[in-house]
């Protein structure tokens, strides 16, 4: 199930990718969120995204609509074209509640989100939520590892959630257990330059973002869009030299 899923997605996002990615630089957005990536990695914006919704397969457009959740939250994804079983990823998304950072808050996220994923069938190990400095920002961190079922990979991931202008930033980075460590400085030079408005307002309860955070992973998991738009990335840079020459 898993390779089909693949095979979807990058046949839909080929539909979608007319426009072109943009390789390497800094993705801003309209509420003064902003991060750089380096050269060999491309970023692909809400606007390249948005209609795949349309063409999700089945059972993940099931799990979207029953979470009340939309493909329209992923602000960017930023890959790292390459070879392999999966393209590792940065994805953001923005929720209008601003998460607190007490121990009681992460704690709460934590429980539940465990709680969640064993209901999915998804096994998850070396959990880790904590509060912590990510950049110049205070922020909650939350590392760990997590099989899908009918899917033969481990995978890895790193979440931040920034709060910051009475919204939270929720940036995901996933990869291959086995590959994580090969691009954790690129991982951790982009959440380092992070830049968003200071926190503002009341926080939000944290299980109030429990199922964005997790759209998150699965956004990035699910039918390996990540490694379907790093073939993208690739083809649009064949075409492009084959117009060139």
């Amino acid at each position: 199930m898993a390779t089909l899923y693949r095979l979807n997605f990058l046949a839909a996002l080929l539909l979608l990718a007319a426009t072109g990615p943009a390789a390497g630089g800094e993705f801003a957005d309209g509420t003064g969120f902003s991060i750089t990536y380096p050269d060999e990695w491309v970023a692909l914006r809400n606007d390249q995204l948005g209609d795949l919704r349309k063409l999700l397969p089945t059972d993940f457009t099931e799990w979207v609509r029953r979470n009340n959740l939309d493909l329209k939250r992923i602000e960017v994804l930023i890959v790292c074209p390459g070879r392999g079983e999966f393209f590792d990823s940065l994805n953001l998304i923005i929720d209008d509640h601003q998460v607190p950072l007490t121990d009681k808050a992460i704690g709460q996220v934590a429980d539940e989100l465990i709680g969640v994923y064993a209901k999915m069938g998804v096994t998850v190990e070396d959990f880790r939520a904590r509060a912590d400095r990510v950049g110049p920002r205070d922020a909650v961190v939350i590392d760990f590892t997590s099989r899908f079922p009918d899917d033969p990979l481990l995978y890895r991931h790193r979440q931040v959630l920034i709060p910051g202008g009475g919204r939270t930033y929720i940036v995901t980075c996933s990869s291959t257990a086995a590959a994580f460590d090969q691009h954790a400085a690129a991982f951790d030079a982009m959440l380092a330059s992070v830049k968003a408005p200071p926190p503002a307002g009341k926080p939000f309860p944290m299980d109030g973002v429990v199922r964005i955070v997790l759209f998150a992973v699965v956004f990035a998991i699910a039918g390996g869009v990540a490694r379907a738009a790093g073939t993208i990335v690739s083809y649009l840079r064949t075409r492009r030299r084959g117009a060139e020459e």
